[in-house]
């Protein structure tokens, strides 16, 4: 959430001293433009003076939440003197939290000596156009262009196919990366910085795209926290250090961000970064040599298989299960990292670290490097993947996201002919373990039997180990003879063996559960060798969200405990753009379990409701016994393109004791 300041004090500070136009304002005459300067590397020194632009599309962060009016009386907590100025436009929201800024019209202000002023006030237009941002940089440029010059985007973020700024005015429309470049072609100067406060938008794609417009970049690979930026940290900074360069300035932007994050317990998987923007195409170069060795790999499915492996198992950001939704991003770093027993990627890792010079991460994110970039982690949009085409940073990684798409929809890139078809992301099937997709080419060497100890097993083919990405079980409850199966969830407490291809279960009969035994539906968010983080769908106080929560591994299996992480609304299902904020569990709060209700024959789901839990006092997850009942299981193994194939049901009774009793 947004800082927990009063708003009645932030809205005094909004209302006083307004002035309706710009010479009231005592608006700068237009600065100095400078030929070819948008070429040049160096920083633009300027006059001393900061001037930073705040483009602020208010969005239901702020209608719902206040949070754009907080963070101007932030930009207005003191006079931070002469040579720091913030201008913001405000826009993109059906109702400001405050009695200054109007609904239905774009208005300029500038807040210099901690006053705030009416600059200049035009019709409604959406925020989510090139054009309306392009109006608003040449204003800037124009009018403070002999000011060091930052422009910072305020909004809901969604990554490099997703874009920013939702204007909630004009239905799902955002600003994609294309139309951030058509916005910022043609300004006569380069800016000192251009950053995001705004979710997931710190990728390579974007640090390429604004490379020729700015000479830094600041954004955050993950969803932003605590708050977003500490504007008055900011401004107390550049009174204190007038006319520090951009990249001091983006490492104070850092570290009190993190610190705001630390002051609402929001640090552990918090990220922002600065990138020296010229030095972003050498890692695009790195990046092209390693996606060429990428693309070779798909001779050799040992090779291709461990890169796969590798780049699943990188650091993601945002939503990528089934309820949150997908945001595709990874850590290119990680990734790197993961892949380079199959490919050399030294001189990207050293690329990234040379670019990145500066950035903060919780303990949460500590593969973090400070780039990320697409990967479909879930195949499924071809007018996303269109999308992702147009942003890539190289033809050779195009090619092989363009393999994987093949893949999915094959269940093998045998055939491939090299020619990317995005339309075959559609035919690629997410199922909720019942229903094995039809492309689908791994084989079972051995089925699934009760072994000598009392747990079922089976084998993998050998011929099929390379094209095996992980393997996992289902659990699914039956509430009556009428009722189809209710799917609790998957997790991958199993044993399998990647040599001999031997999966065993180790199911104990435990479950999450909310306090009072209410069984939760879980997915799988993050794996790391400390954690794992999963994500539930509930209702709370009667609104549709995601309830996230660890489990934190200790030296042995009795010291590992829940750690409860907050709600989050996910992916936004039309524009892409992820929720800002993750919502505290507090007492008082009423909690209802949402369950998929899965046919067994067709694999078609519905959802049913379960009953309502009032959060108490130390409010945690519980691992309690299931409840009498029956309940099946299924073994689901992931191919390397993302489809998965399911092993027959398996059913077992839990008795009044909490015993399981299998059959077979």
């Amino acid at each position: 959430m947004k800082k927990k300041i009063v708003l009645c004090i932030v809205l005094a500070g909004l209302i006083f001293s307004l002035a309706g136009c710009a010479e009231e304002a005592g608006q700068p005459e237009a600065g100095v433009q400078q030929e070819n300067s948008v070429v040049s590397e160096e920083e633009f020194a300027g006059d001393g003076a900061w001037t930073i632009l705040v483009y602020l599309c208010g969005t239901d962060l702020e209608s719902g939440y206040g949070a754009a009016t907080m963070d101007l009386g932030e930009m207005l907590d003191r006079d931070f003197g002469s040579q720091v100025r913030f201008v913001v436009q405000t826009g993109g929201c059906t109702q400001w939290q405050n009695e200054v800024i109007p609904e239905d019209a774009i208005v300029r202000y500038e807040i210099i000596n901690g006053d705030m002023q009416e600059i200049s006030r035009m019709e409604q237009a959406n925020m989510a156009e090139s054009a309306t941002l392009k109006d608003f940089v040449t204003f800037g440029m124009e009018n403070y262009g002999n000011n060091k010059l930052g422009l910072i985007m305020w909004d809901h973020g969604g990554g490099s196919v997703a874009g920013v700024c939702l204007d909630e005015n004009y239905g799902t429309d955002t600003l994609d990366l294309a139309e951030i470049q058509q916005a910022l072609d043609g300004i006569p100067r380069k800016f000192n910085f251009i950053g995001y406060d705004a979710c997931l938008m710190g990728s390579v794609e974007n640090a390429k795209m604004l490379s020729p417009f700015a000479n830094y970049m600041i954004g955050s690979e993950e969803l932003e926290s605590g708050g977003g930026w500490d504007y008055a940290a900011i401004g107390a900074y550049l009174q204190e250090n007038a006319g520090a360069p951009a990249a001091d300035l983006g490492k104070e932007i850092c570290d009190s961000f993190y610190k705001s994050c630390e002051a609402l317990g929001e640090e552990g998987t918090a990220t922002l970064s600065v990138t020296d923007l010229s030095k972003i195409q050498k890692v695009c170069d790195e990046f092209g040599a390693v996606a060429e060795s990428m693309k070779g790999s798909t001779e050799n499915m040992e090779t291709f298989g461990e890169i796969a492996k590798g780049i699943r198992k990188a650091q993601n950001y945002g939503g990528n299960t089934p309820s949150e939704g997908y945001s595709n991003m990874v850590d290119l770093g990680d990734m790197a990292k993961n892949i380079a027993g199959a490919v050399d990627t030294s001189a990207l890792q050293a690329a990234i670290s040379e670019a990145v010079i500066y950035q903060v991460k919780g303990a949460n994110r500590q593969n973090a490097n400070g780039l990320s970039v697409y990967y479909p982690l879930q195949i499924e949009d071809e007018e996303e993947l269109k999308t992702f085409e147009t942003v890539c940073v190289s033809d050779s990684y195009t090619d092989f996201i363009g393999t994987m798409v093949y893949g999915a929809a094959n269940g093998s890139i045998e055939e491939y002919s090299g020619e990317n078809d995005w339309s075959a992301a559609e035919q690629s099937g997410h199922g909720l373990g019942l229903v094995t997709a039809d492309q689908n080419q791994i084989q079972i060497a051995e089925e699934q039997h009760l072994n000598d100890d009392g747990y079922y097993t089976f084998t993998i083919a050998q011929e099929s180990l390379p094209n095996v990405a992980s393997v996992q079980y289902n659990l699914y409850m039956k509430f009556d003879d009428e009722t189809p199966l209710v799917y609790l969830g998957s997790d991958n407490w199993l044993d399998y063996d990647d040599q001999t291809g031997v999966v065993t279960d180790t199911f104990q009969g435990y479950w999450p559960a909310l306090p009072d035994g209410s069984l939760l539906s879980m997915y799988v968010v993050e794996e790391s060798e400390d954690y794992t983080i999963f994500s539930s769908p509930i209702l709370l106080n009667g609104q549709e969200t995601n309830l996230r929560f660890a489990y934190l591994y200790g030296e042995t299996e009795e010291d590992g405990e829940w750690l409860v992480l907050g709600a989050w609304n996910g992916i936004d299902d039309e524009s892409g753009q992820a929720d800002k904020e993750m919502t505290e569990i507090k007492k008082g709060d009423v909690i209802r379990p949402i369950y998929v209700v899965v046919d067994q024959e067709s694999g078609d789901t519905t959802e049913i409701k379960g009953d309502k839990y009032r959060v108490g006092k130390n409010f945690n997850i519980t691992e309690p016994k299931l409840p009498e009942g029956e309940y099946y299981y299924s073994f689901g193994i992931d191919d390397l393109f993302g489809s998965t194939k399911y092993l027959d049901l398996i059913s077992f009774w839990v008795n009044k004791k909490g015993k399981v009793e299998l059959s077979y």
